[in-house]
């Protein structure tokens, strides 16, 4: 059991209480628009919402938060489309970096059982039988399996696992979730 304290921080959107860093950061700029605070380094006053468009929405939908942030933002869209190319980069960098200390394999690779990974990435044009497998047998030995966003210009029918031990593992995770949930279909698996 983790017994490390988790701050909690309540989204603007949906009015819910959430760990910190299941949310989106926002910060005021100069100008008095709202900036999305990819790795919660910049200074001043913060706002959280939840990674889902429909918490993006309420927020637009408020006057008052809408007359603080989001001034000058036409479209709610528009803002989570920027979100996710920030965090895009991130999970690009992320693995990057898994493959060069040598974390990342092939998950249908022998070497690489699910049970031997922290995270499989299935790439979103494997069929849906094909998810379904690996989604069983990630979930029976208790490995997030998340879909590898398309734009990562990843092989066709790419599988990847990232072995145990990756330091960076969780913020890979907490990432690809928030791509996830970002994105109009929300959850991919």
């Amino acid at each position: 059991m983790d017994s490390k304290h988790r701050p909690y921080r309540m989204c603007i959107g949906c009015r819910k209480a959430r760990p910190k860093d299941e949310l989106l950061r926002f910060v005021k700029s100069d100008e008095g628009q709202a900036v999305f605070d990819a790795d919660c380094s910049r200074g001043g006053r913060g706002f959280y919402l939840c990674p889902g468009p429909a918490c993006f929405e309420q927020a637009h939908r408020n006057r008052k938060t809408r007359a603080a942030y989001f001034r000058t933002r036409d479209t709610v869209r528009e803002a989570i489309v920027e979100i996710q190319e920030t965090i895009l980069k991130f999970i690009e960098k992320d693995l990057i970096l898994c493959k060069k200390t040598g974390y990342l394999g092939d998950a249908r690779d022998e070497e690489t059982p699910p049970g031997e990974s922290e995270l499989v990435l299935v790439a979103a044009e494997r069929s849906p039988e094909e998810k379904g497998e690996m989604h069983t047998a990630a979930h029976s030995s208790q490995t997030r399996i998340f879909s590898l966003p398309a734009s990562l210009g990843g092989p066709a029918g790419c599988c990847a696992a990232v072995r145990k031990g990756f330091p960076l593992a969780n913020r890979l995770a907490m990432n690809l979730q928030k791509y996830e949930m970002l994105s109009s279909k929300g959850p991919a698996l």
